[in-house]
């Protein structure tokens, strides 16, 4: 897509399984591609990937993030954020309070103050693209993982708040939500499932792509179920 390339793009959580699957899939595209981990001392980037450290749950870190990185390249056109996290296993009356206060931090905290940021950037740019990482979790309630849900169903309602707010600043503001992915961390965690039917995050990938194209030009607001078969 060779009207898409040439852009800066800003990857959070760029270290994890489906970071790398993003990142690489806009640095093969032409783009620049920044990418943040909380460390980069034990892993390597991304191919392709200006890695950069910034620990999103901490206040302030986001404005400075987006700092950093325009006033390196000027402008961010794409902020894919990826940072998340999950713990479950509990019934709602047995989760404990820093469960609830975590998964809230991790899943909607750091991504509500990293889209505040971005789009703040983006409107002083006169445009851009938002996509975050939402969940299947989130829209389909299930046993024993409410603490999770609820945060990633509150950054759903921020992702469509935010996409009508923006509506007419030429931001879209769009989420990406999978099922289980296929990493080795999944697999490790759940031995016995069919890996087969779960998403690849090379899949998911492609619609964060795809979400900031000029083919998407006109979608915003939108919660894109990538579930695979599981």
């Amino acid at each position: 897509m060779s009207d898409a390339r040439g852009r800066v793009v800003l990857v959070t959580g760029a270290s994890g399984a489906l970071g790398k699957a993003v990142a690489e899939r806009f640095a093969a595209a032409g783009d620049t591609v920044v990418g943040t981990a909380r460390s980069w001392e034990r892993r390597k980037p991304p191919s392709g990937t200006v890695p950069l450290e910034a620990d999103l749950t901490g206040p302030g870190a986001a404005d400075s993030l987006v700092r950093e990185v325009t006033r390196r390249y000027e402008r961010i056109g794409v902020l894919a954020h990826l940072v998340g996290g999950f713990a479950g296993g509990a019934p709602v009356g047995a989760t404990e309070e820093g469960v609830w206060g975590r998964m809230m931090e991790l899943n909607f905290g750091a991504a509500r103050r990293m889209i505040q940021a971005a789009a703040q950037a983006m409107e002083r740019a006169g445009g851009g693209r938002i996509i975050a990482v939402g969940s299947r979790a989130g829209e389909q309630p299930a046993p024993r993982m409410a603490a999770y849900a609820c945060a990633k169903a509150a950054l759903h309602m921020l992702v469509r708040c935010t996409a009508e707010e923006l509506r007419d600043a030429g931001i879209t503001v769009n989420a990406v939500l999978p099922s289980i992915m296929d990493t080795a961390a999944n697999r490790a965690a759940m031995p016995q499932a069919d890996f087969s039917r779960w998403v690849k995050p090379e899949a998911v990938a492609e619609v964060i792509f795809w979400l900031a194209s000029p083919a998407a030009a006109e979608v915003s607001g939108a919660l894109v179920p990538v579930y695979g078969r599981a």
